[in-house]
């Protein structure tokens, strides 16, 4: 079995290889990046399946007939660094990483919306390998005096066991802190005391059930295929109201509409800069605690779009 001789004790720490595809259809030939993983996907596959009905009074367990492998959109959380953020927004938004990422308003390629990816996962309970893996969402926490973590969205088209894992790619130290998170909202900044930053980009899977592919991928979708807008989203919180968020959340015309953009800045001789840009933004949450208690104020941005064309990009350092 491939994952026989394994230490029982790596479920409690570990990571996930990813890569990007060059093309849809072919898995990476090797692990670029090592997410700090704090859950797994699950380490094997995971089947849909129906009783077999038969009307014969019995009483006994009937036997489930396996209909398709259950890869809709699955979570994994990571400790979010400078360099694995780099490459997962580039899958996303379907640009290279050139320092600033603008989103691809056509398709990579044909059920693949984004950049695909390739994850490899090592895990006790069986090594497993997913090729064609899409990016449906990105949500990153800063929570109070915390390291950064995000949240992924994962549609996944296949998977398969892995017998023999690549070579294992270094890991990043370059760790987000909340100490790093900053907002800025028509040129003023502010440091929010928590936050989240949101990118979401819903997919359906396309079904393959109906002959469309050879008899090993009859049970997987065929792929993905967008199925609403992308939305790219900043949620804070500050001890007080900024009297610009206060306007910017009645603007009614347009024309009024500003710039925001919240990122991190991670400290160093060269200072490296991570962000995601909103331009035009709304205001579309501005909700002041209303207790006798320590006075705080919940904000939210989006980009909003007013010519059809991606109001969002994101800046990467070199």
């Amino acid at each position: 079995m491939p994952w026989e001789n394994i230490d029982a004790n790596m479920g409690r720490y570990g990571a996930l290889w990813v890569a990007v595809q060059t093309a849809f259809g072919t898995p990476a030939a090797a692990p670029t990046h090592a997410l700090r993983v704090r859950t797994f996907l699950p380490p094997t596959k995971q089947y849909t399946r129906t009783a077999d009905e038969y009307a014969d009074k019995s009483m006994e367990s009937k036997f489930e007939r396996v209909q398709g492998l259950a890869l809709d959109t699955r979570s994994l959380t990571i400790e979010a660094t400078v360099r694995d953020l780099a490459l997962l927004y580039q899958a996303a938004l379907g640009d290279a990483v050139t320092g600033t990422l603008t989103p691809k308003t056509g398709d990579f390629a044909v059920y693949a919306p984004g950049v695909p990816l390739t994850i490899w996962q090592p895990h006790p309970g069986g090594h497993t390998i997913a090729k064609d893996v899409q990016i449906t969402s990105l949500e990153l926490t800063v929570a109070a005096r915390a390291n950064v973590t995000a949240q992924i969205g994962l549609g996944i088209t296949s998977v398969d066991d892995l017998g023999t894992l690549p070579a294992a790619p270094t890991i990043s130290q370059e760790v987000l802190q909340f100490r790093h998170f900053w907002v800025k909202y028509d040129g003023a900044v502010m440091k929010p005391e928590s936050g989240t930053v949101r990118l979401t980009v819903p997919m359906s899977a396309v079904d393959a059930a109906q002959g469309l592919l050879a008899d090993d991928r009859a049970l997987a979708p065929l792929g993905w295929e967008r199925s609403g807008p992308r939305v790219a989203r900043i949620e804070f919180a500050t001890a007080g109201t900024p009297a610009a968020l206060r306007t910017g959340y009645g603007v009614t015309d347009p024309a009024n509409l500003k710039t925001a953009e919240a990122g991190f800045t991670l400290p160093g001789a060269t200072p490296k800069v991570l962000s995601l840009k909103l331009n035009p933004a709304q205001v579309k949450g501005h909700d002041p605690s209303n207790g006798l208690d320590r006075f705080t104020v919940s904000h939210a941005i989006e980009g909003v779009s007013v010519d059809g064309l991606p109001p969002f990009s994101v800046t990467i350092p070199a």
